[in-house]
């Protein structure tokens, strides 16, 4: 009874959600987004019934992208984040999960302003505060959304990543809006993707910031043995880590670069660049 009515729930709230504006904020802009909800992301602490229910033959064809949260590069406030498994799901298969287990995060998909992109939003939020001193402001008004401090970014200066949940006064997209109309930080951006940059990684709205950025180019993907990268600038730290977290590689480099990717075990890894992510496949 209690899932069911959860379920009503939700799909109560995503009726209202769709009826008012829904937008983010991204460097003082005011994105509008349009909800479109044909897909659904949920995540959950590792759940052998959750897995087994998904990934059944009746249902694998509706899980779109799945995979585990993975933050890199984080200094930890307490302790190391719980692993979160994720997934997109169809309409069809969000209600089913519904009726059938508690979820602790779903949010539907979105348009973003021209339609170009269908938009994806974790439970993952980025605070970038003004001073170090606001820091305990940022306690306060998470304490208030009921979201939780996770870490803070070890590349850029007081950027936090902030764990929605659903006891959390909104989404990720909600609570960053709510911070950032505040004028107290300097910035705040829910954690974005699509499903052609499934990885998500700690670094604010990287999918979108990948799809913008024509300049850069990856080649061969998948690749065997040398990685080729045309830049814009000719200062950028490089980064590879692979799905675990573990960093293989770290080096500068100017306008072009050719990485001996070589020693890498065959599999999925993330190539960081200055503040953006991209995915590449090694042979």
């Amino acid at each position: 009874m209690k899932k069911l009515f959860l379920s009503f729930l939700f799909l109560f709230l995503i009726s209202l959600l769709s009826a008012q504006e829904t937008y983010y904020w991204y460097e003082g802009t005011k994105i509008p987004l349009r909800v479109i909800g044909e897909t659904y992301y949920i995540s959950y602490e590792e759940n052998t019934e959750i897995d087994n229910f998904l990934f059944s033959e009746n249902n694998k064809d509706k899980v779109v992208g799945n995979g585990v949260l993975q933050l890199l590069g984080i200094n930890y406030i307490n302790k190391p984040l719980t692993p979160i498994h994720w997934a997109v799901v169809t309409k069809e298969l969000q209600k089913d999960i519904l009726n059938l287990f508690e979820i602790p995060y779903i949010t539907p998909d979105y348009e973003a302003e021209g339609g170009n992109v269908t938009i994806k939003v974790s439970n993952l939020l980025y605070v970038k505060l003004k001073h170090e001193a606001d820091y305990t402001l940022l306690e306060q008004y998470a304490a208030v959304h009921k979201t939780t401090i996770v870490g803070k970014d070890d590349s850029m200066n007081d950027l936090y990543i902030l764990l929605c949940t659903d006891i959390s006064e909104g989404s990720a997209v909600d609570v960053a809006n709510y911070l950032y109309e505040t004028g107290v930080f300097e910035y705040t951006e829910p954690d974005l993707f699509t499903l052609s940059s499934m990885i998500i990684d700690a670094m604010p709205s990287y999918s979108i910031r990948e799809n913008s950025n024509q300049a850069l180019c990856i080649s061969p993907n998948p690749v065997k043995d040398k990685l080729t990268l045309t830049l814009p600038t000719d200062n950028n730290e490089i980064k590879i880590f692979d799905l675990q977290g573990k960093l293989w590689l770290q080096q500068s480099v100017g306008y072009s670069a050719e990485i001996n990717v070589s020693m890498l075990p065959a599999g999925m890894y993330v190539l960081v660049v200055n503040e953006e992510s991209y995915k590449f496949v090694k042979e």
